[in-house]
């Protein structure tokens, strides 16, 4: 299954702030276990973020939503679009991209970026374009 996270501040942006660095460690435990493809933040940042998540059913990624430490302090909540079936999804890069570009590590604390990142998932029920960037 595929799943199309919808990250919402329930609380100020700045509410969320000290609950960043969980934040990043719980993105980055589930993109090395392959569960979270992409994740970003809106723009403009207050809104939230999205991540598309692949690889367990609705139940089980709402179990790992559960455990985000913006949720757990309740200063955000998700909503939730998942695509049953096989997750047999192409990433196409932008055009413009650097053919070997490596993106950033997520940083540790949230700093101002100077590039922009775009991809385009089509998927037969919903199509997303995520852009990131300053």
């Amino acid at each position: 299954m595929l799943h199309l996270l919808s990250l919402h501040y329930t609380a100020p942006e700045r509410a969320a702030e000290p609950f960043i660095p969980g934040h990043v460690a719980y993105l980055e435990r589930h993109h090395q276990n392959g569960t979270f493809l992409i994740s970003g933040q809106t723009v403009p940042t207050s809104i939230g973020g999205v991540i598309i998540a692949h690889g367990v059913d609705r139940s089980a990624i709402e179990q790992i939503t559960a455990q985000d430490p913006f949720v757990v302090n309740g200063v955000a909540e998700y909503g939730f679009r998942s695509q049953g079936g096989q997750t047999g999804t192409r990433l196409r890069r932008c055009p413009h991209a650097e053919p070997n570009a490596q993106l950033p590590p997520l940083a540790r604390q949230p700093t101002p970026i100077h590039i922009v990142v775009s991809a385009v998932v089509r998927l037969p029920a919903f199509e997303l374009n995520i852009h990131q960037g300053t």
